[in-house]
């Protein structure tokens, strides 16, 4: 039997935002007596705990109480009941009525020093649903791990899949060993590295600053959590993500941690990182018959030929042809006349476009030029058919644009796309004088728009533009430098340099 894992099912509930409103109805529905349930809800109400937190919870617990049974079917016949009709639809996209989704069983920490389940894993999750293949680099990246304090890099262009690799390869060592310990860290700066660490420090409930105040070195944070978690003698997995440079102190992190008895996964843009003192997986492009099942997979009814062509047209590169069959897909599912929008009407779209590019006389690689043609037909249609909600999702891809790409909170950045409609650029101000600005323009045409932003940045995910997991938002790095080719806002403008927002952005969003 189909299983589908219970971290994909919350994801798709809670872009329902009626039943993240009105969770305690829910709850009810599913007719279970969690025996936490008040000590979790006044946790979430105090903001001591995440929604998605809340409802994998609660879902964890009906998905054990049921014993075997918790299918798909009976999870959306229960929504439809309590009238989350939106939530049972999104709930079906993940597979068969009779998938049955599977949770890990709760289980209680035998002592007080013993680590959580939550702790096991930091900033883990899932690769997209139209991950395919890459079977031989996933054995090669376990094979290279057999070794403990091993440091593996693995290099690719930008798009080729590099971080959704790394994710599938985490979700098959976590599935296979519960006690796999997994951190995963955000290396796009020195800054931003000891900030993702220090982050872990604290969710360990350990301390980053010291008596005065001053935070600790990293070589400290690291050697506090390695004191931490070894006792446990768990194995522990530590992945760098989007390491495109060899920055100063970046070495003798990888250092500690191995010292640490960690192994190391990094991803990178740059060929020779740490070339010579790691294992190397260099990623090429989809081979033909992976580059064909993504598409294949995802669309219904194709022409074999069709596929063969659009894969060889977006040169097999993996993020090319997942935005490709976003626009495809969604084509055909926006109304009547779409629904026989076919591959090759996008493939003779696409030519056109190609030409027209011409023009313009951008300097752009190959590479990047499939890219932009890619996502600026996807943007251009948003554009076009969406109105002011189209112009919502253009707003804030300008915003996406500037910002550190992964990890961004759904709440901050509706604070800075609210300032950039309301032409108040800069660092996000408190709420509350957001909303004395929005009550002085009463309907204004700009008070209209700021309505749209949920249902604009739903409709970037819809395409694939965005991931929207549970809170946060993150943007391929890109689709991230293609938009910003067109982004007016990009080009006039610096928000807030990407390190000082990942400073602020927790303390940012607790004046929400």
């Amino acid at each position: 039997m189909a299983t589908v894992k219970l971290g994909h099912v919350v994801n798709q509930l809670l872009q329902d935002s009626t039943i993240i409103s009105d969770y305690g109805r829910f709850y009810d529905a599913l007719d279970v007596r969690y025996p936490e349930y008040i000590q979790l809800t006044n946790r979430y109400k105090n903001a001591a705990a995440k929604t998605c937190e809340l409802f994998y919870e609660i879902l964890q617990y009906w998905v054990n109480a049921e014993k075997g049974n918790a299918t798909i079917f009976k999870l959306c016949d229960i929504l439809k009941g309590a009238e989350f009709v939106n939530a049972a639809d999104n709930i079906l996209k993940l597979g068969d009525p009779t998938t049955l989704i599977v949770a890990p069983t709760r289980q209680q920490p035998s002592n007080s020093t013993d680590i959580s389940q939550a702790d096991k894993s930091f900033n883990i999750t899932p690769p997209i649903r139209t991950f395919v293949g890459r079977e031989n680099e996933l054995v090669q990246v376990k094979e290279y791990f057999k070794e403990k304090r091993t440091c593996v890099v693995t290099s690719a262009m930008g798009g080729q899949g590099k971080t959704q690799l790394c994710k599938k390869f985490v979700e098959q060592i976590q599935d296979e060993n519960p006690s796999q310990i997994v951190t995963w860290f955000q290396g796009d700066t020195y800054d931003q590295l000891v900030a993702s660490i220090s982050q872990y420090t604290e969710q360990l409930g350990l301390q980053v600053k010291d008596s005065s105040g001053k935070p600790y070195p990293v070589d400290k944070l690291i050697n506090n959590i390695s004191a931490k978690l070894l006792p446990r003698k768990f194995p522990w997995l530590v992945v760098i993500d989007n390491v495109d440079s060899e920055y100063d102190g970046f070495p003798e992190v990888i250092e500690e941690f191995t010292d640490s008895s960690a192994s190391v996964l990094i991803t990178t843009r740059r060929a020779n990182l740490l070339h010579g003192e790691t294992e190397q997986l260099k990623l090429q492009s989809l081979s033909d018959e992976d580059a064909y099942k993504l598409v294949h997979n995802a669309l219904k009814n194709v022409d074999h030929a069709d596929v063969q062509l659009l894969c060889k047209l977006l040169g097999n590169h993996a993020l090319a042809c997942a935005q490709a069959v976003a626009y495809i897909r969604a084509q055909q599912n926006c109304s009547t006349a779409g629904k026989g929008y076919k591959i090759s009407d996008y493939i003779t779209e696409f030519n056109q476009d190609k030409a027209e590019l011409v023009k313009y006389k951008l300097k752009l690689s190959k590479y990047d030029e499939t890219i932009y043609l890619v996502v600026n037909k996807t943007m251009k249609f948003i554009r076009e058919a969406d109105g002011q909600q189209g112009e919502m999702s253009q707003k804030i891809m300008d915003v996406l644009c500037l910002v550190r790409p992964d990890g961004i909170m759904v709440e901050y950045l509706n604070k800075l796309v609210d300032q950039y409609v309301l032409g108040m650029l800069g660092r996000p101000m408190k709420l509350v004088k957001i909303l004395q600005k929005v009550d002085q323009l009463a309907e204004d045409d700009k008070y209209i728009r700021l309505k749209y932003f949920n249902a604009g940045l739903f409709r970037l995910q819809e395409f694939s533009l965005i991931n929207l997991d549970y809170e946060e938002v993150s943007v391929h790095r890109m689709v991230q430098k293609i938009a910003k080719i067109d982004s007016e806002y990009a080009a006039g403008y610096v928000l807030i340099p990407i390190v000082e927002l990942e400073k602020q952005q927790h303390q940012s969003c607790n004046t929400l």
